[in-house]
């Protein structure tokens, strides 16, 4: 397969997969480029146990997992930082958590092992069973991941909106 049909059949979605991890339109083009580039200077690894849409994506989330640990570690540097120079009282953190959406902020709250879950079967509409291939993971253990990712979910938004059950 050509550098062009790959970038042709595979960008697009690779892309998507990306953004929903790093949230950065920049970010997600260069993982994009990269998880291609990768894929097509080494495409003699792949060995057709899956197919090649999914080893993408599972490529993909390994180079958005990469990316993320290092904006990690500049992120915690920064806050560090900030902290240091401004106290944020509750009322500030409450405005900030409306601004930034609470249903968004509680996935991103959320464990990654849970988090990873909730945006793949959600966000990017893949079965159980393929964030299970995806991810190299039992398929139980998804189930139970995205079973406790969801109660989590649950407790978290109650509190914002609401007093009583869901």
């Amino acid at each position: 397969m050509s550098i062009d049909e790959l970038v042709e059949q595979y960008a697009d979605y690779c892309y998507r997969v990306a953004y929903v991890y790093c949230k950065e339109h920049e970010a997600a083009e260069e993982i994009v480029q990269d998880v291609l580039m990768s894929y097509y200077s080494a495409q003699q690894r792949f060995n057709g146990e899956s197919t090649l849409k999914t080893y993408l994506t599972k490529i993909t989330v390994h180079k958005s997992y990469d990316y993320l640990r290092k904006r990690k570690r500049k992120f915690l540097f920064f806050k560090a930082k900030i902290d240091e120079e401004k106290h944020f009282d509750p009322s500030y953190l409450h405005l900030q958590a409306e601004k930034n959406g609470e249903v968004l902020q509680a996935v991103l709250d959320l464990d990654e092992k849970y988090r990873e879950i909730i945006v793949l079967h959600y966000y990017e509409e893949m079965t159980l069973v393929e964030i299970s291939d995806v991810l190299s993971l039992n398929i139980n253990t998804v189930k139970s991941r995205h079973s406790r990712a969801k109660k989590q979910l649950q407790d978290q938004l109650k509190e914002v909106y609401f007093d009583e059950e869901f």
